[in-house]
């Protein structure tokens, strides 16, 4: 599995020069307020990773792939491990940017800084255990379709919730939520990860190349 994720480091690293100059243009901009560089920099990554299942596809990968001593299984698992290392560290170089950025402008708030790396992290797993099993299903690029229409339902569906629930009636969860989401969302995010996982390792069982 090591050898499958050191594969798709080495396909970002590509791109790397590209991905730089976004960073260091997001860096300018979180300087002057635009921007909240430990919001960015990890959805920039994982943007860019997501673009490994492209080459994967137009490269005829998985076909070549499967002939592996490696199992479908690790293939797959390859994928998701790969998307958590790459979250971490673009997350922890987001928190240390982002701090260097408010030491400089002198306004260090460590609550919001949190509060923005905490959203981060769930944004993103949901991203990923959203896509993740649409592309093994459908490949890169109707995948990014279904996904878009996915949005545009869970958009819809949220402003007709957002009109018809009281949410009055929500309150206690929501003020747990508040108090407690630093263990919340981990352990959603694990769970929601968890289940894409299983079920992408069922498509990619049964997926003929």
């Amino acid at each position: 599995m090591l050898g499958l994720i050191k594969k798709d480091f080495l396909m970002i690293k590509a791109n790397l020069k590209t991905f730089l100059i976004i960073f260091i243009a997001f860096i300018i901009m979180s300087y002057n307020g635009s921007y909240e560089m430990t919001f960015v920099l990890p959805f920039l990554c994982i943007m860019l990773f997501i673009s490994t299942f492209s080459y994967d596809d137009f490269n005829n990968w998985n076909a070549y792939a499967i002939s592996f001593p490696c199992s479908r299984k690790t293939i797959v698992k390859s994928k998701y491990m790969a998307s958590i290392i790459i979250t971490i560290i673009s997350s922890i170089i987001g928190v240390l940017v982002a701090a260097v950025i408010a030491g400089l402008k002198g306004s260090i708030d460590v609550s919001e800084t949190l509060d923005s790396l905490f959203s981060c992290i769930l944004a993103i797993s949901i991203i990923i255990s959203v896509m993740y099993p649409m592309i093994f299903k459908y490949g890169s690029e109707k995948g990014r379709i279904f996904l878009f229409l996915l949005v545009a339902i869970i958009a819809v569906l949220g402003n007709v919730f957002y009109k018809y629930i009281d949410f009055s009636s929500l309150e206690r969860y929501l003020s747990f939520f508040e108090k407690n989401y630093y263990v919340v969302i981990p352990m959603f995010s694990a769970l929601i990860i968890c289940v894409s996982y299983l079920i992408s390792k069922r498509i990619y069982l049964k997926k003929e190349f």
